[in-house]
């Protein structure tokens, strides 16, 4: 079977379309593969088509991100595609200063669920951080929107 689809950070969402889902955490259904996003050395390089990084990215410190993003970048085709969903950082201070969201929503979202050790948030992305992590990394950023408080964001491997 050729493996060519990559969930990264399944968790509880996983999505079975995915020829692998990885998520750190041992035991939960659907994960095929246990390890830590950030060092996928089992997939070897230029091998994934389409790369999945649901709310993942904020769950790495500034510093640790460009290395995360170098990695997912090693495991994709060229041209291939990262689909990264994250919170929006600009969108949560507006909802805030608005009253769209509560203290407690904010706080949630902004600092992570802190319900395991690695459910905690180091670093939000908005529009422009997203866009200058992505290029720095070696991505051309396809598109950027915001649906429901997270960037839903289209990269393709140059």
């Amino acid at each position: 079977m050729r493996l060519n689809t990559l969930q990264l950070g399944a968790g509880d969402a996983v999505e079975l379309d995915y020829d692998l889902r990885v998520d750190i955490r041992e035991g939960l259904p659907g994960v095929n593969l246990v390890g830590d996003a950030a060092q996928l050395t089992v997939i070897a390089d230029d091998s994934i088509a389409l790369c999945k990084a649901s709310h993942i990215v904020e769950h790495f410190d500034e510093a640790k991100q460009a290395a995360v993003l170098a990695e997912w970048r090693r495991v994709l085709v060229p041209r291939g595609l990262l689909l990264i969903w994250t919170p929006d950082l600009q969108w949560l201070e507006d909802a805030r200063k608005s009253g769209e969201i509560d203290e407690a929503t904010f706080q949630y979202t902004y600092n992570g669920a802190r319900d395991h050790p690695y459910n905690y948030h180091y670093c939000l992305w908005n529009r422009v951080i997203a866009a200058h992590m992505l290029a720095k990394a070696g991505f051309l950023v396809r598109s950027i929107e915001t649906v429901k408080g997270s960037l839903e964001i289209v990269a393709e491997k140059q």
